[in-house]
């Protein structure tokens, strides 16, 4: 058997290593480490340092100082062929630019410089290794990519799964009819982080989990208008303040704000998910309770109007049967005016009926004129009530008149009359937000009641003059004359009351004397001007009705 020839021997050794290696880069590597075998390999191969490698258009090896004019190395591997080629190379006689090419795909270059041409050989050997680690680099991105495929599969998958779980959940609560309370608890649950749901200006409704502020932070009407538009124009949950907020809304209609307090980062696409269902059902829950509080207030509304006026009950005993309620068990009128801070009159009055139904009041709600008209079945605390009706509405304002206890539903139109006045006397006594009870009036309660041309003669008796100067003058002596003496004669009290310096409640005082000719310190006279003057509000009051 002939040897082989010593040349041939070095050829096929260097053939099984370029195999071997072809093999070790093709194997579960990344990269740079395919791109690092390749840079040694090229000394043992063929005798030439591989000087540079260029992935992409983009150097990613220079290799020691040897390469001493790497931009001008830059340029001409940008104008590079996909077939490699030629480069000039400072300090290199010889130097050739060699592609990466994988599944007809040239992906970089590899640079091999020498001080001599290697021979016909170690240059194929050169040329085959830049296929083999450019086969080895396009595989080595198939499976990046696949594995960030399998990886985004993954988690789409997980946020499926779990989108579909959230929407299981919160479809039970809705079919349960927990309301707000369970909408609440349900995010709370699923996320583990305390839930608010306000109205649109910033009150509380609901708030479930730890931390609930007491008293909760009043909010600015502009920096809140500012943060309902931003979620009107983004769409979609937003962090405020440390807090995930989102809308429930109907188009361009907000029916509420629902928010993740103490929220996690941005990113946390969980969190959002289930705060858009909590937000979708929200939206559902509320305008469930809009259509109602819309029928309550319109059949409501129809009976409380026939109730307080003295229409026959037989007309209206069948509905209130449908609704529960039976007319035996009728016994108070109450009266209730007001606003938002928004002047809202539908949020009005969900804000009254809410604290209805906290309180215990129950009954019938309607709007008569101005003022919403209740009719309850129950005594109750109406400082309570009227709390309840603030903290429903915050920045609102409201009074509420009450009138006395009826034996029977055929005395409801009286209870209302009184209820009525109680509340004029309320403002014309320079009430601000409060209850006023008809049973409390005292000396008020006596005047409505009795001989109105009596209690006339005794007003002209008495404030006559004032009354005359105060027409003839578009004057106000008499009301002046009325809070002084209300105040117990106090300057400072009476000047605040009325909005008035010092001196100009000094001056009509003095005018009031001359008019009247009367002494404001005796004591017998201050009674009777009083007495008078509170029949002059009582009787403005009634006509006014």
């Amino acid at each position: 058997m002939t040897a082989m020839a010593p040349s041939l021997q070095l050829q096929l050794a260097s053939l099984r290593s370029l195999l071997g290696l072809s093999l070790l880069m093709t194997t579960d590597i990344d990269e740079r480490q395919i791109v690092s075998l390749a840079a040694t390999a090229t000394a043992s191969l063929a005798q030439c340092p591989t000087e540079a490698v260029y992935l992409d258009g983009t150097r990613v090896l220079p290799v020691g100082s040897r390469v001493r004019d790497l931009d001008a190395l830059d340029a001409q591997l940008a104008r590079m062929s996909p077939e490699g080629g030629a480069v000039r190379l400072a300090g290199r006689t010889w130097a050739y630019a060699y592609p990466l090419t994988g599944l007809l795909t040239t992906v970089g270059y590899f640079v091999v410089g020498a001080l001599t041409a290697p021979d016909e050989h170690q240059q194929f050997l050169l040329r085959a290794l830049g296929q083999q680690a450019g086969v080895a680099l396009v595989a080595a991105r198939l499976r990046t990519s696949e594995r960030e495929a399998a990886k985004q599969m993954r988690v789409a998958n997980d946020m499926l799964t779990r989108s579909l779980a959230i929407h299981r959940m919160f479809t039970q609560v809705a079919m349960a009819g927990d309301g707000e309370v369970g909408i609440a608890a349900a995010l709370h649950e699923i996320t583990g982080r305390p839930v608010a749901i306000e109205d649109r200006g910033g009150g509380l409704r609901v708030w479930t989990g730890p931390g609930r502020p007491e008293p909760y932070p009043p909010v600015d009407a502009k920096r809140r208008d500012r943060l309902v538009n931003r979620l009107l124009a983004g769409g979609e949950p937003m962090v405020h303040d440390g807090r995930l907020v989102a809308l429930a809304r109907t188009r361009g209609d907000v029916l509420g704000v629902i928010a993740l307090v103490d929220a996690g980062p941005p990113g946390d696409e969980g969190e959002r998910i289930a705060l858009e269902h909590a937000a979708t059902v929200l939206t559902t829950e509320l305008m469930r309770i809009r259509s109602i509080a819309e029928t309550e207030l319109r059949i409501g509304g129809d009976l409380v109007d026939i109730l307080v006026s003295g229409t026959s009950l037989d007309a209206v005993r069948h509905r209130l049967d449908a609704l529960g309620c039976a007319a035996s068990a009728l016994r108070h009128t109450v009266v209730v005016e007001g606003r938002t801070r928004r002047g809202d009159e539908e949020a009005f009055f969900l804000g009254v009926r809410r604290a209805a139904l906290d309180t215990g009041l129950g009954g019938l709600i309607g709007r008569r004129d101005s003022a919403l008209v209740m009719v309850c079945p129950a005594e109750s605390s109406w400082d309570r009530f009227h709390a309840a009706v603030r903290t429903a509405m915050p920045g609102g304002r409201c009074r509420v008149g009450v009138g006395s206890s009826c034996d029977s539903v055929t005395d409801l139109p009286r209870s209302y009359r009184e209820a009525l006045l109680a509340l004029r006397l309320q403002g014309d006594r320079g009430g601000g937000d409060g209850v006023t009870q008809f049973d409390e009036l005292g000396i008020f309660r006596l005047m409505s009641k009795g001989d109105t041309a009596s209690i006339e003669r005794i007003v002209r008796q008495w404030l006559g003059p004032l009354l005359d100067y105060d027409v003839a003058h578009n004057a106000e002596l008499t009301e002046t004359l009325g809070e002084f003496l209300e105040l117990g004669g106090h300057y400072a009290a009476t000047a605040k009351r009325l909005s008035l310096h010092p001196s100009t409640l000094k001056y009509r005082l003095r005018r009031i004397r001359e008019i009247s000719g009367l002494d404001l310190t005796d004591p017998d006279v201050r009674f009777n001007l009083q007495t008078a003057s509170r029949a002059w509000r009582t009787l403005e009051a009634i006509r006014r009705m």
